[in-house]
C-alpha cells in the first residue's frame, strides 16, 4: 500500500511539472492583442510570428476557440507582429495581418470580419 503511494505522489509530480502555458508570463517587453471575432465561423487557431521571419509561432488559442462575438486577448511579445488566424480546417478560411505595431505594455484591438480561402 506505501508502495502504490508512492508511486502515485511521483506520478503526479511528474504531471505537474509538465503542465505548460498557452502563451509566455506578461514582462516588460510583452502587448496585448486582442481579438473579436465577427465572422460566420469560429477562430480555431491564432499564430504569430515576428515580421521578417517565415515560421509561424505555436497556437495562442489552446483548445479555445473564438466564437462570433466573442473577444480574446493574448499577451505576446510586443514590436512589429504578422498574425494569421485561422478557422475550422475543413472550411479552409484565414486571415493574415501583417505588419501590426503592438506598443509594449498597451494593448491593440483587431478584429475578423469574413475569412478568405487558403486553397
Amino acid at each position: 500500500m506505501k508502495q502504490n503511494l508512492t508511486i502515485g505522489a511521483v506520478m503526479l509530480a511528474a504531471a505537474a511539472s509538465c503542465a505548460t502555458e498557452i502563451y509566455a508570463p506578461t514582462n516588460d517587453a510583452d502587448a496585448t492583442l486582442a481579438v473579436t471575432n465577427r465572422s460566420g465561423h469560429a477562430v480555431w487557431y491564432m499564430n504569430v510570428r515576428p515580421c521578417g521571419t517565415s515560421d509561424w509561432g505555436r497556437d495562442v488559442l489552446g483548445t479555445g476557440v473564438v466564437t462570433l462575438g466573442e473577444t480574446v486577448e493574448r499577451t505576446i511579445p510586443s514590436g512589429c507582429q504578422d498574425v494569421r488566424l485561422r478557422t475550422d480546417p475543413s472550411l479552409f478560411g484565414e486571415v493574415i495581418w501583417t505588419h501590426v505595431d503592438l506598443a509594449q505594455g498597451h494593448t491593440t484591438a483587431r478584429s475578423v470580419d469574413a475569412w478568405q480561402d487558403r486553397q
